[in-house]
């Protein structure tokens, strides 16, 4: 029994393998597509949709702090003042 010589259709082999490569190209950038996707969405909800931890009433209680007068250490003779009224008594003593 004489062995048969092996035959291989070049033409189709060379069809299946640049099938195979364009398919996995394409599967990979579907896969990065997904993968960059993915990584605004957790931008998005870690860095810019973070919800501020300051409520309005703290930020209210602090501008009132800010803007008003009043007793630190009587002993020691410390008082606020407003951060304006502050910015230009230094900016006067520097002018000076």
């Amino acid at each position: 029994m004489a062995a048969a010589p092996d035959s291989v259709n070049a033409g189709k082999l060379a069809v299946v393998g640049f099938a195979g490569i364009v398919f996995t190209y394409f599967c990979v950038l579907m896969l990065q597509g997904l993968y960059f996707r993915e990584v605004d969405i957790q931008w998005n909800d870690k860095v810019v949709d973070v919800p501020n931890e300051v409520s309005d009433a703290a930020l209210a209680e602090q501008m009132h702090r800010l803007r008003s007068y009043a007793v630190v250490d009587e002993q020691a003779g410390t008082y606020q003042i407003p951060i304006e009224q502050a910015m230009k008594t230094v900016a006067d003593q520097i002018g000076n």
